[in-house]
């Protein structure tokens, strides 16, 4: 669809560029269609860039509800259970992170996280906001004597750790000494994020 080709390239360039940056005549240019595409799918720039927003958010919650679903009810786990599931939860957000798949989500996601607007309100209100609060319940079973503000801090450091091997890639990849993140890499930094994990699970936060 045209639409759906429109949206790819213009999260690639509103990624690249930011919102003042891009330009509706150069994302038409670049999805070999006309400028009035865009403004009959999308109204102009400012519904474009809100539908990449939605269009993000659609992708995210196609990948993550299925995984969401099957990891199910923290209320009905031990602490074992609940560890391995928060596991189990930031191996699949890591595994996006170092994907090629991720990289103009992360780029246009980024800019939204430095100066939120309407859009991060799109992007956080949907299946990123589901994840957060799945976390948040994990760490409840397993950590029930924290308070709700350890808890949610406790949960930023454990989520950080995937979000990182896409938001600093580059210094991901000099520290690791590689030209690229490849499958030894990848399980090597797989292995470090869930022993950090279960590490993070069993300590006291810092008073």
């Amino acid at each position: 669809m045209a639409s759906e080709t429109i949206l790819d390239v213009a999260i690639r360039q509103f990624g690249d560029r930011g919102f003042e940056g891009a330009s509706t005549r150069a994302i038409a240019a670049a999805a070999n269609t006309v400028m009035s595409s865009i403004t009959y799918h999308f109204g102009g720039k400012e519904g474009l860039y809100l539908a990449c927003a939605d269009h993000i958010a659609a992708h995210l919650a196609e990948r993550f509800a299925p995984i969401m679903a099957e990891i199910g009810s923290p209320a009905d786990m031990d602490r074992q259970q609940a560890t391995e599931a928060t596991c189990a939860l930031i191996e699949q957000i890591a595994l996006l992170m170092m994907s090629d798949e991720s990289r103009d989500w992360t780029n246009f996601l980024i800019r939204e996280q430095q100066n939120p607007g309407p859009a991060f309100e799109r992007l956080y209100s949907g299946i990123m906001h589901h994840m957060v609060e799945l976390l948040r319940a994990l760490i409840v079973r397993v950590r029930p004597e924290l308070d709700a503000s350890a808890i949610r801090a406790l949960g930023i450091g454990i989520f950080g750790q995937a979000l990182v091997l896409r938001a600093a890639r580059a210094t991901v990849i000099r520290v690791l000494d590689v030209s690229e993140i490849g499958e030894t890499e990848k399980k090597l930094l797989l292995d470090q994020i869930r022993y950090n994990i279960k590490a993070l699970l069993r300590s006291d936060p810092p008073s």
